[in-house]
């Protein structure tokens, strides 16, 4: 037996009596028992053979290829790490929504707001040590607590890729909620020869946190044309909500190839789409290979993918394939499919199920008569050839039975994709011929046919999608002539439309602004304040000073003043939006010079403040990306502020220079958690003794809370500035393990939490090596103020009504939709301080609960109330 490793130089021969090796070009024989050191020699080069060869074996194992991560036969296993201040940032950012009906749109595609982050990725137990991750989405499937994420493994190590493949597309499926659209779909279309992206599951984790199952969907470039065109050299765009018209040229976005060569080709596809040449139907042909598009065209209509090129304009690839010289077009975005909903649009009779003509080829080769022949002929075949109802559904319960346990729980609840029984597809679906839609929108004078809108399972949809459809074209294809849509492009500037019934809806009498209640105050002024996230400055001073907002009620328009203000204060540090009044009270904005920067916070001075009398201070921290005057609002805390007549100070968080985003560093200047070198404990420090110096405070009742990032640095000063924080409360946040061991407080403290079991951004568990669990921090509170080690438990439901015992240890307790919460208070701590946690079980990273007619400002107030530095106050 012969065994040659490349890596020795020296060649072994191995039997039962003779070692026969080179060395140094001498032979040396050693037979049984002759010499031992030869024999030693044998035993050390197997184990270094061994050894390589399992090393060897191990390297191989962990290599993926493109068809192990597209595999149907499984789940894969994503685990992402990431700093948690990263992953705040991705689940914070959003898309601005004015950009898609600006003029510009025309000149440009969709700005893309998202940015990569560092993370480490592990797949299938394989780990790319440093990838960039970032969000992904569009309109529908846009989270802020389970986004769509792009991948991209050759980020910072230009060399990671798989089978050529270099980044890696996860879809939440916030729009599949049968979570089968898009890997049927995109099966479907492969399985008839149209070139679509290939589909599979994944499970991702982030820091820990179960975000539940994925789509995984091929990325549309290099890897993807070499696979199913041969080739990849060709000029590839993607076009989102635009359409072959004249000045729209800019409007898609190229991805690969000449730009130069692409464009023209677009531009002489939009003038053949606009002549009035006969031969319209010849001149298509000459850029777009037909026979391609007919099987894509009826794909997307059969699958009844209403936001496509077909539906609406949308969610499309297009390739110039240099072997045909033509466009190919590749669908994209799938998870709408399977659907009978006709689309946003208007009709003034129902549209046709069995045909899709909103994209602008599509309609000009429908209004030809040979052209529906063929498009017809294509769809009888793929519905004979391909659409195999028992095939698809038992596809369908395969993949159902894969995925269940990799579900999390809102996805079990909303995964719907079982079978309707017979009875009640007679009674929901009944009357689907094209006749009887249109007799009862004539009936009804209804613009929309609203039986279309009907929901059906995935499964029910399959079944009978074939029947609905020949019984609309027994007698040949319908007619319909309905032209495109012409894209939402708007011209007038922000707040200026009459017909918006929110924002700057104007209000003219006076009696119309008395009878305007809070709520409608408050849904106000969200609105305004909505815009100014993603407005630029200069929108926002013209929305301010506009005929609309000067109609808006005083009281709403000093709240957007304030909010406004803060967005621009690095502009308006000499020239405030809103004056301070010479009385001292109401609301206003100040800034305050701290380590070479400017800082801004708002103030609210309660009317009843009187500088003969100390009142409690209240620090209110919003999360990451937020505002400081639009977190008074949304929180309540003002109105709590006038009522109980406590000073609420709300500092700004300052921008990170690359994003923009205001956050938090709620560890030491100059830590490496950290995501800037801004000094935030020290700044609120110097905030607390700026309060303190300019108004009556009582010192020992200083407070803090906060939300998410800002929780994070309230946790932190229960800590770090335990010398001047009385009691804190957090909602949706954690405290550093860092400052836990660097710091201790000097004084019992009384800390409250809320806190969502399934909070996808700061997860219930924690984050290891960088933030305490919820669990852990009770422990620790528990120990260091000594309270009592068991609870007084409390269960209700959002709605505040009480659940008893033994009704809680039931499994099925609650009804659907209802939300429990466990408060937890742990009493007779030192100085009597208590430390308490309200679980929303299920609740994710915005809790909302209400409690005995509080909400969880009104709780959070209650409790830090009662506290002083010196513990639980002793009441006059």
């Amino acid at each position: 037996m012969t065994n040659e490793h490349h890596s020795v130089s020296n060649e072994i021969k191995f039997n039962d009596i003779n070692i026969k090796t080179k060395l140094a070009g001498k032979t040396v024989r050693s037979g049984t028992g002759h010499n031992t050191k030869f024999r030693c020699l044998k035993l050390i080069i197997g184990l270094i053979v061994l050894i390589l060869s399992i090393t060897l074996n191990e390297v191989l194992a962990q290599v993926l290829t493109s068809d192990q991560i597209f595999s149907t036969d499984h789940v894969l296993d994503v685990q992402i790490k990431v700093d948690p201040n990263d992953w705040i940032k991705i689940c914070s950012q959003e898309r601005n929504f004015e950009e898609l009906s600006d003029l510009n749109r025309r000149e440009s595609p969709p700005r893309n707001p998202f940015t990569y982050v560092e993370a480490q990725v592990t797949i299938d137990n394989v780990t790319f040590p440093r990838v960039g991750i970032r969000k992904k989405g569009f309109l529908g499937s846009l989270s802020n607590t389970r986004p769509s994420l792009k991948v991209k493994l050759n980020h910072l190590d230009k060399n990671s890729q798989i089978d050529g493949i270099t980044n890696l597309t996860f879809n939440n499926n916030q729009q599949d909620t049968s979570l089968m659209s898009q890997i049927m779909s995109y099966t479907l279309f492969n399985s008839v020869g149209s070139p679509a992206p290939r589909c599979n599951y994944a499970k991702l984790t982030v820091n820990g946190q179960n975000l539940g199952v994925y789509s995984h969907v091929e990325r549309i470039h290099k890897p993807f044309l070499k696979r199913v065109f041969g080739n990849d050299n060709g000029s590839l765009y993607e076009g989102t909500l635009t359409d072959f018209r004249p000045g729209w040229l800019n409007s898609f976005e190229h991805k690969l190839g000449s730009d130069q060569i692409g464009r023209r080709r677009i531009q002489q596809l939009i003038e053949a789409l606009n002549s009035k040449d006969k031969n319209i139907e010849e001149a298509i042909g000459r850029l777009v290979d037909l026979e391609s598009f007919y099987n894509f065209w009826v794909m997307e209509s059969l699958l009844g993918l209403w936001d496509g090129y077909s539906g609406n304009g949308n969610n499309f690839f297009f390739y110039l394939n240099p072997k045909t010289d033509r466009f190919h077009f590749i669908p994209w975005g799938a998870d709408h499919g399977f659907s009978r909903f006709p689309g946003k649009r208007e009709y003034n009779q129902p549209p046709p199920i069995s045909v899709k003509t909103h994209g602008l080829i599509c309609h000009k080769l429908y209004q030809i008569e040979d052209c529906r022949r063929q498009y017809e002929r294509t769809l009888r075949k793929i519905m004979l050839e391909y659409w195999k109802e028992d095939n698809l559904i038992s596809e369908i319960q395969r993949l159902e039975t894969m995925i269940q346990p990799y579900l999390i729980l809102d996805q079990k609840r909303t995964t719907k994709i079982k079978t309707f029984d017979n009875k009640k597809r007679k009674d929901k679906y009944k009357d689907f011929s094209k006749e009887t839609r249109i007799r009862k929108g004539k009936k009804n004078n209804q613009k929309k046919d609203t039986s279309t809108k009907t929901k059906r399972s995935v499964v029910d949809f399959i079944r009978y999608r074939r029947k609905d459809i020949s019984n609309e074209i027994i007698n040949g294809m319908p007619l319909w002539a309905t032209s495109p849509r012409e894209y939402w492009i708007k011209q007038k500037q922000p707040f200026e439309s009459s017909k918006d019934p929110k924002i700057g809806r104007k209000i003219g009498s006076k009696k119309e602004k008395k009878n305007i209640n809070q709520q409608q105050k408050k849904g106000l002024a969200k609105d305004w304040i909505n815009y100014f996230r993603t407005a630029s400055e200069q929108q926002i001073r013209q929305s301010i000073t506009s005929e609309k907002f000067q109609n808006l009620p005083e009281s709403v328009k000093k709240e957007i003043q304030i909010t406004a203000q803060s967005y621009l204060i690095k502009e308006t540090a000499n020239d405030n939006l809103v004056k301070i009044d010479q009385s001292n009270r109401g609301l206003f904005t100040r800034k305050l010079t701290y380590d070479n920067l400017d800082r801004a916070y708002t103030v609210y001075i309660p009317s009843s403040y009187e500088e003969v009398s100390e009142v409690p201070l209240l620090l209110h921290f919003h999360g990451f990306g937020g505002n400081a005057g639009e977190g008074f609002i949304f929180s309540d805390m003002q109105t709590l502020a006038e009522t109980e007549g406590f000073i609420l100070v709300g500092p700004q968080g300052a921008s990170l220079e690359e994003e923009k985003s205001s956050h938090w560093n709620h560890e030491p200047k100059s830590a490496k958690q950290n995501k800037s070198d801004i000094d935030d404990l020290g700044f609120t420090s110097a905030l607390i003794d700026e309060i303190c110096s300019s108004y009556s405070i009582d010192s020992k009742r200083v407070y803090a809370c906060g939300y998410s990032n800002g929780a994070f640095l309230a946790n932190s000063l229960s800590c770090y500035l335990s010398n001047k924080i009385a009691a804190v409360a957090s909602i949706a946040g954690l405290i550093s393990t860092e400052i836990i061991k660097q710091h201790r407080p000097i004084h019992p403290t009384a800390v409250i939490m809320f806190h969502g079991t399934e909070d996808q951004i700061i997860p219930y568990e924690g984050i290891e090596g960088y933030a305490l669990s919820i669990d852990q921090m009770i422990d620790y509170w528990i120990e260091f103020n000594s309270t009592d080690k068991v609870p007084d438990t409390n269960v209700f439901t959002n709605d505040s009504k009480k659940i008893e015992s033994s009704a809680y240890a039931k499994k099925n307790s609650l009804e659907y939709g209802e939300t429990k919460v466990e408060h937890y208070s742990y009493k007779n701590g030192r100085n009597q301080v208590s430390v308490e946690h309200y679980k929303i079980i299920e609740g994710n990273h915005w809790p909302q609960i209400s409690y005995q007619g509080s909400n969880i400002s009104r709780l959070i107030w209650d409790f830090v109330s009662q506290y002083d530095i010196n513990g639980l106050r002793q009441h006059e």
